[in-house]
């Protein structure tokens, strides 16, 4: 049963409600709604953040942004004891303040206490919802010279928590509808593409990329994986830093492909693009994150003759000729296999190179790459 408020509160906590379902679909929205939040607390600020940190990123109200700049750009915010204590002593309640968590020599001494106390005094918070596994909380602050959190606050902060919990799980419902709607995407173009969960975890895989799953490179326990040891550390370095490693704490620039090594066959290079855009901060209810673009080096595509045609009004037998000029073939290859002529082929190439607006045949067959995109123009 949710918790039920009483009193003057409740019209304000009607408001709060329909304001964190939208901040749920609308990330511009978390700061004025956590700065509400805060306001109907009696709080200086609030904060919604995952455990660990990288998980989801952290949302303030605009009263906190200078603290938590600090809290990250100090290393601070990796050392905070309190989710610990919270997930411990969530069956005791939903809601708890720092005096529940910690002793009266604990709140003063330990290195991550002692280092809040110069910002705030007095903090009251919990866990609403898990994504991923990793827990989602939401925690309110006062400053010095005011009043503890007392049971008022809490009783309001516990309404507050199925309705975040609510929002959490419809917007990763939605988040990973569009993220397995991107990797679907990359099918229709015949690329390989994994759907990269907050944890490093994998969430799906196109068929494409099953393809490519086998003895040196697979799915191990919902993590994809590769048997050569050093292109696995490569593999999982790339994956840490699209999925788990938040942009405050990245002190170098993060790869964007690596290379698996295999058995037999030649390597696979996997391109690694997160989901949100550079500089934008992610939902903290984003479960997709990141697509890992696998292309195999064994994997030729080319152009097809109809494309050619339409795109450079090749004849139809220029475009056979440029085709089988962008497979390798040489001249006289090529003439065999179309059962002409060497100076018909010859003939064929000084009009496709006019057309194309080419000079050499190596120009030609890179333009031709460059078209060979779609699938069934793989050989």
């Amino acid at each position: 049963m949710e918790p039920v408020v009483r009193g003057p509160q409740i019209d304000c906590l009607n408001e709060l409600i329909a304001k964190v379902y939208d901040a749920a679909f609308d990330t511009s929205l978390w700061s004025p709604t956590l700065h509400e939040i805060a306001g109907a607390l009696g709080a200086s600020g609030a904060v919604v953040f995952g455990a660990p940190l990288g998980i989801n990123g952290t949302r303030s109200s605009p009263g906190l942004f200078e603290t938590m700049d600090w809290f990250f750009r100090e290393g601070i915010a990796m050392n905070n004891p309190r989710p610990e204590r919270a997930m411990r002593l969530r069956h005791k309640s939903p809601v708890l303040c720092e005096s529940d968590m910690f002793s009266p020599w604990e709140l003063e001494h330990l290195p991550y206490n002692a280092a809040v106390n110069r910002f705030y005094r007095w903090e009251m918070g919990g866990i609403f919802s898990c994504v991923d596994d990793a827990p989602l909380f939401l925690t309110v602050t006062r400053g010095h010279n005011t009043e503890r959190f007392g049971s008022a606050e809490k009783e309001i902060m516990a309404a507050l928590f199925p309705h975040f919990e609510r929002a959490a799980q419809v917007a990763l419902r939605l988040n990973l509808a569009e993220g397995n709607g991107m990797i679907n995407a990359f099918e229709h173009t015949a690329t390989a593409a994994v759907l990269l969960g907050n944890s490093g975890r994998t969430l799906n895989l196109n068929p494409s990329a099953e393809l490519l799953m086998g003895p040196d490179l697979g799915v191990c326990n919902r993590r994809l994986e590769a048997k050569d040891p050093r292109s696995n550390r490569d593999l999982q370095a790339l994956v840490h830093d699209l999925t788990l490693c938040p942009p405050q704490l990245t002190k170098r620039a993060i790869s964007s492909a690596v290379t698996v090594r295999r058995s037999n066959g030649n390597p696979i290079v996997v391109h690694g693009l997160p989901l949100s855009e550079a500089g934008r901060e992610r939902n903290i209810f984003q479960e997709a994150c990141a697509v890992l673009v696998l292309v195999s080096t064994d994997d030729r595509r080319l152009p097809s003759a109809s494309l050619l045609s339409q795109t450079y009004s090749l004849t139809g037998a220029e475009a056979r000729l440029a085709c089988l000029l962008s497979e390798g073939l040489d001249l006289g290859e090529a003439a065999d296999r179309l059962q002409v002529t060497r100076h018909t082929v010859r003939s064929q190439l000084k009009s496709v190179m006019h057309k194309t607006r080419t000079n050499r045949q190596a120009e030609l067959v890179s333009l031709l790459a460059h078209l060979a995109i779609l699938p069934g123009n793989k050989r």
